[in-house]
């Protein structure tokens, strides 16, 4: 129902793929929720203002090397800083 949706901070796709929930301004993944809870013969129905498209597998690709890129980057922050503290006691 609606009100399972709007306090969830993202829902996941048919594919996988989760996109985010704004509550406050009654949105998800960037489009506008116009009708909620509408009886379907397989479940229930919210309607929004946009379709959602998939990213294409360049998009998720990239997606992925940037999240490793930026972890990789963290733990080497992490360490150059504990290697500092360490040289300078």
């Amino acid at each position: 129902m609606a009100s399972d949706v709007l306090s969830s901070d993202s829902l996941e796709t048919a594919l996988g793929e989760m996109v985010p929930v704004n509550a406050e301004a009654v949105m998800v993944g960037g489009a506008n929720i116009v009708a909620t809870d509408v009886a379907a013969s397989n479940g229930v129905v919210h309607v929004i203002d946009n379709v959602l498209l998939p990213p294409s597998a360049e998009e998720a690709a990239l997606r992925l090397v940037m999240t490793d890129l930026r972890d990789a980057l963290r733990l080497y922050v992490e360490l150059l800083s504990d290697q500092v503290a360490a040289h300078q006691s």
